[in-house]
């Protein structure tokens, strides 16, 4: 008797290990599905919104003319795009979890790019589409193109770091028409960050 109960509880066991890897991929697989299907909605709103297609180079100072954009539509912030990385998604405004469900949001207090400073965005690594999955594998001198409806900005990858949640110095505002892209690290924790960082070409 010892021996089938030791039997049934092994099955058991392998069971419930199965179950839970099943309802991971699921749960991988549904907010994919739910990310991919919002962020066609939000495509659709962007091209609504009529962007300015005007190209910005060169350094842009930040002056007190500069008034903070208003987020119009859906909380769109912009359009991000990465070449080498296939990355093209819409960015929303804020980086609340709600929000970060849908894709990557702009850190609230850092820049718009207008206003010449450091301009932040965040973004899943693993799951809700993982727009950030492959961002470990930018090298400098790599383009990323950022749209808002003020002007189209291309940027050129300077450096990486992985840092903790709490070294917030990588979005400083010291840093002068920068764009720094952040997401967790390792993939699946929360435990570090991994920001990439890249200067407005000029």
């Amino acid at each position: 008797m010892k021996f089938f109960s030791s039997i049934s509880w092994r099955k058991a066991i392998g069971r419930i290990f199965i179950l839970a890897g099943v309802g991971m991929i699921a749960y991988y697989y549904g907010t994919g599905v739910y990310t991919f299907g919002v962020q066609k909605q939000l495509r659709q709103e962007w091209r609504e919104m009529r962007p300015t297609q005007q190209a910005v180079s060169g350094p842009r100072e930040t002056t007190s003319a500069v008034e903070r954009p208003l987020v119009v539509g859906a909380g769109i912030f912009g359009r991000l795009r990465i070449p080498k990385l296939d990355i093209d998604v819409i960015v929303l405004e804020g980086t609340d979890r709600s929000t970060l469900t849908r894709g990557p949001g702009h850190i609230i207090d850092t820049s718009w790019p207008r206003e010449g400073n450091n301009t932040a965005i965040s973004g899943h690594r693993t799951t809700f589409g993982a727009p950030f999955a492959s961002l470990h594998e930018l090298e400098e001198g790599d383009r990323i193109h950022l749209t808002t409806r003020y002007g189209s900005y291309t940027y050129v990858m300077r450096g990486s770091a992985v840092v903790r949640p709490t070294d917030v110095y990588v979005i400083g505002q010291e840093y002068k028409n920068r764009l720094t892209l952040t997401t967790c690290d390792p993939p699946g924790s929360a435990a570090r960050r991994l920001a990439v960082w890249a200067q407005l070409k000029s």
